[in-house]
């Protein structure tokens, strides 16, 4: 009688066991995320108040100081091991399904920035002219951009608007090279262009 009920209760909680593993049916999930690459684009943008207002450029011309450059990261998601060795716990299994995605731990080393003609005599062609830039961080933060670097930040998953504060030369036609140096598992560098825009002095 004994074997019995000792027999029972292994196949009653073997039983518990695979309803609760299955039944959640939303689970294992992936436990870390990684910037894989950066979309870009040219947006005319103001900032007031820590508010910030953001149109899309007309015919391809804008001030100086509303001249501003989008990143928003492109986030993957991965496991830190192909091999999950499940632990059967009930209340594990209860909140399986509350899935919280995995925070970016890539930091960013550097963000350098190079115009691909003369923007003024300051900055010839070629040379890194981060230091006329600011950046806006999750849309109501702005910093100095080389301040910003100085504090080895992490990627903003809401990405960053780079924001040109200093006029070229001449009013003109500009195009720029942003290389985003990050240090996160491994060290990566993403590189983006942006279109050839006209930039006015007012």
């Amino acid at each position: 009688m004994m074997k019995q009920k000792i027999k029972f209760f292994i196949v009653s909680y073997a039983l518990f066991l695979v309803v609760s593993v299955v039944s959640c049916g939303c689970g294992p999930h992936p436990d870390k995320s990684k910037v894989s690459s950066f979309d870009m684009n040219i947006i005319e943008t103001t900032f007031e108040s820590n508010v910030l207002h953001a149109a899309n450029i007309v015919d391809n011309s804008v001030v100086f100081n509303k001249y501003s450059i989008n990143l928003e990261p492109i986030i993957s998601e991965y496991y830190s091991s192909n091999l999950k060795i499940p632990r059967f716990n009930f209340l594990e299994s209860a909140y399986a399904c509350d899935y919280i995605p995995a925070s970016l731990e890539d930091k960013i080393r550097d963000i350098e920035i190079t115009c691909t003609t003369n923007y003024n005599a300051t900055y010839p062609e070629n040379t890194d002219v981060k230091a006329i830039f600011d950046v806006i961080v999750k849309g109501d933060t702005k910093y100095d951009l080389t301040e910003y670097l100085a504090t080895y930040p992490k990627v903003s998953e809401q990405g960053l608007i780079l924001v040109l504060k200093e006029a070229p030369e001449v009013t003109g036609e500009y195009k720029f090279t942003v290389k985003i140096n990050l240090d996160g598992e491994g060290i990566d560098i993403y590189e983006v262009t942006t279109p050839t825009t006209e930039i006015r002095i007012n």
